[in-house]
């Protein structure tokens, strides 16, 4: 027992990577540059179709809203998930990337037709096409990240990619709010621009993207290979059981809000504005605990931690205690979140990383997915506090699990010290075991 507690603490100095460093290097701030352009315009084209679309409809019951936004959200992820790994790694992901985003512009303005008459079928059927182009441009996005920055810097890249996606997010929908006083269409062509700036960012990246591979003799085995690689599945089966539970949580708990307080889709609001609040400060946190803690221990403390947290609610299952409790949970996921992405990137063969990538996207979030949706199930049947005190369950015997499964780290070792052996000279100033 006392060696695998031994194992929680890293034994060796960590690499300190910071954020402005990496925003020193030039293709990765441009990178980083043109995925604000893109995110804000993202975040304002969807503002501005949701005051067209939306608003104006009648409300409905919190329950079946709820469920029909998650079923919603799985569509793209089952329809456009496998082809846009496929397509990052068939294609060069830097052409990719500019010419995706010169469609979104010429999508965007098509947009504009939705203030006419049939505008709702139009501005439904350009909110779909964008949904599909984004899940190919994340993708794409994802998988050339570990082009711009070395491997023991992908934790902070991941990281600060995360940051930005937020804020841009955040300052997409603060512009829509104040065009949309001026002229609601006016959003609209702000972020074709801005789309338009995102293309041009990404075609004066000089770095080599990755992608463009040919099909390869034995692809399925080396996908199978790489997904069942101890570090990769252990990093997907953290991540995607994590989300699960989250999942689950988090209908849980805006289902409760609004019986007790009676907030409908304002609930359901707060409740998912809590959980991007912890997930946006675990953005923060992550570099830091990868520096100080391996993959194991961060998986494991997640679980633990998340499962003591919410233990609280389960005793005291007020409204502000439920939304503290899931805030603090998502801190926790999006630490081994930022973590396992980094994980999947660094280990995965370069010839298939979009489609493994993809994969471990999907699952993960249809893991979330799903657990929305049992949440909503078994909320019915089962009261709030039964139902809390089983995902506590669920997140202690994780805890555990991932405590005492393989994460890769001996196997790394092992090819490090048969590099050692047959070629002494080539692992001079290799970095410390805290690469992912």
């Amino acid at each position: 027992m006392m060696k695998v507690v031994l194992k929680l603490v890293r034994a060796n100095t960590p690499v300190h990577v910071r954020r402005r460093d990496l925003l020193g290097y030039r293709e990765f701030r441009r990178a980083m540059s043109a995925q604000f352009c893109s995110q804000s315009s993202d975040a304002l084209t969807t503002f501005t179709l949701a005051e067209v679309l939306l608003f104006a409809a009648p409300g409905r019951a919190s329950t079946g809203s709820l469920v029909s936004t998650l079923v919603m959200s799985a569509l793209p992820l089952l329809i456009v998930g496998p082809i846009a790994g496929r397509v990052a790694d068939r294609f060069s992901r830097q052409q990719i990337l500019v010419r995706g985003h010169a469609l979104r512009m010429v999508i965007t303005l098509v947009a504009t037709l939705s203030l006419v008459s049939l505008g709702r079928t139009i501005g439904f059927i350009v909110l779909g096409t964008l949904i599909v182009i984004t899940r190919i441009l994340y993708t794409a996005r994802a998988t050339s990240i570990p082009r711009l920055v070395r491997r023991h810097e992908l934790v902070a890249a991941d990281s600060t990619s995360l940051i930005l996606s937020v804020i841009a997010g955040g300052f997409g929908a603060l512009v829509g709010g104040l065009l949309s006083s001026v002229m609601l269409g006016l959003g609209f062509v702000v972020a074709a621009v801005g789309q338009g700036v995102a293309g041009a960012l990404y075609r004066s990246i000089s770095v080599d993207l990755g992608g463009g591979t040919t099909k390869q003799k034995h692809e399925v085995r080396l996908l199978l290979r790489d997904v069942l690689a101890p570090r990769t599945r252990f990093a997907v089966l953290a991540t995607t059981s994590h989300r699960l539970l989250l999942g689950l949580c988090l209908a849980a708990i805006a289902l409760m809000i609004d019986a007790k307080v009676g907030l409908s889709t304002a609930g359901s609001v707060v409740v998912l504005g809590c959980a991007a609040a912890g997930g946006f400060i675990g953005s923060f946190c992550a570099e830091w605990a990868t520096e100080h803690f391996p993959r194991r221990a961060i998986a494991s403390g997640s679980f633990l931690f998340s499962g003591m947290a919410l233990l609280i609610t389960a005793i005291a299952p007020h409204p502000y205690v439920s939304l503290a409790s899931l805030g603090f949970a998502s801190f926790l996921f999006q630490i081994l979140r930022v973590r396992s992405d980094a994980s999947v990137q660094a280990n995965a063969n370069p010839s298939v990383l979009g489609q493994i990538f993809a994969a471990y996207d999907i699952v993960y979030n249809l893991a979330f997915i799903g657990g929305g949706l049992l949440g909503v199930v078994l909320i019915k049947d089962v009261s709030f506090t039964a139902l809390i005190c089983s995902v506590v369950l669920a997140y202690f015997a994780l805890a555990l699990t991932f405590l005492m499964i393989d994460d890769g780290k001996e196997e790394r070792r092992e090819s490090l010290d048969v590099a050692r052996k047959a070629h002494p000279a080539s692992i001079e100033g290799l970095l410390p075991l805290t690469a992912p």
